[in-house]
């Protein structure tokens, strides 16, 4: 059965910048405690309102210890905890837990992405099971972030 986890970033105050342009990184680390499973989610950290996504990255150690790894993450937008759609798609089919890996911003749309005034979710969604699920390691997810500008 699917599980929706938090990494602490979630739940913390997001940071905004004071200066149009000036970059801040919202960034969430999630420790493994389990093996994930399809439709697993993790909220990594939050789009702080009135901000726009210039680069994400995501990161993670071995998450499929199987002789022939599946596990296949999703990065994606959220607009509250607990919903099951993905407002914009940030990087999809990415299979760098099955032998740990970096992958980056992969879809243009994340870089259009309008500002609102609410804050949003950044979420790691299981979209292919492990073959053989690691119980512990780490997940990081860094959104590079700024104030919408009059070019957005």
């Amino acid at each position: 059965m699917a599980t929706a986890y938090r990494a602490w970033a979630a739940d913390r105050p997001a940071t905004s910048s004071s200066e149009a342009g000036e970059h801040i990184a919202q960034t969430g680390v999630f420790d493994l405690t389990a093996a994930l499973v399809v439709n697993d989610t993790i909220d990594m950290c939050k789009l702080p309102a009135g901000m726009v996504i210039d680069d994400l990255i995501i990161s993670t150690d071995d998450l499929d210890t199987g002789g022939t790894p599946a596990i296949v993450l999703d990065v994606g937008l959220y607009d509250d905890v607990g919903s099951t759609s993905s407002q914009t798609a940030f990087i999809t089919g990415s299979t760098i837990g099955q032998a740990s890996g970096v992958a980056r911003l992969a879809n243009s749309a994340g870089r259009k992405l309008a500002a609102v005034d609410y804050d949003r979710y950044i979420r790691v969604k299981v979209t292919t099971a492990p073959a053989t699920g690691a119980t512990s390691g780490k997940i990081k997810v860094s959104a590079i972030t700024r104030n919408k500008g009059f070019d957005d």
